[in-house]
């Protein structure tokens, strides 16, 4: 057996790329895809497939021949952030009960106004009911746990 490929073939075998290949205009590959480009036509660069090319300028004016397809978003469901509805954007969860009061919409210090991550909803006294409710059910639990009748696991 021999040691290497080229003890079994003295002279390397040498095929021509496809761009090397003259088509039936008397064009190389190469030629042909710069015309079709040109042009944007087809080409069939002797390789049995035929494709397309249409030239894009630039990036800008590719998404903006989307964007103009696509047309405007919808609006969003709900109210608007800033409406008596819905005043600040932590407002959205305070009829379910999952928002957060604002420590200072009711003071007037509240700088974030519409984009406050707080609910402007809930009255002056939620932050200390919540808190004290909070407690209340700490204190509960703790009882609950000295008692013997829950096992809190830590």
């Amino acid at each position: 057996m021999p040691d290497c490929l080229s003890d079994v073939c003295a002279e390397p075998l040498a095929l021509p790329s496809p761009c090397q290949i003259e088509t039936p205009f008397g064009q190389t590959c190469f030629e042909q895809q710069l015309a079709a480009v040109a042009n944007a036509t087809a080409f069939d660069g002797g390789l049995g497939y035929t494709a397309t090319w249409k030239p894009v300028l630039s990036l800008t004016q590719a998404l903006g021949e989307l964007a103009a397809a696509a047309g405007p978003p919808p609006p969003p469901p709900g109210p608007a952030p800033g409406t008596a509805e819905l005043p600040s954007v932590g407002s959205v969860g305070h009829f379910d009960g999952s928002c957060r009061p604002c420590a200072f919409v009711h003071a007037g210090r509240c700088q974030h106004g519409p984009a406050c991550s707080f609910c402007h909803l809930c009255g002056p006294e939620e932050r200390k009911r919540r808190r004290k409710d909070k407690l209340e059910a700490r204190r509960a639990a703790k009882e609950l746990e000295r008692s013997g009748d829950l096992v809190i696991p830590r």
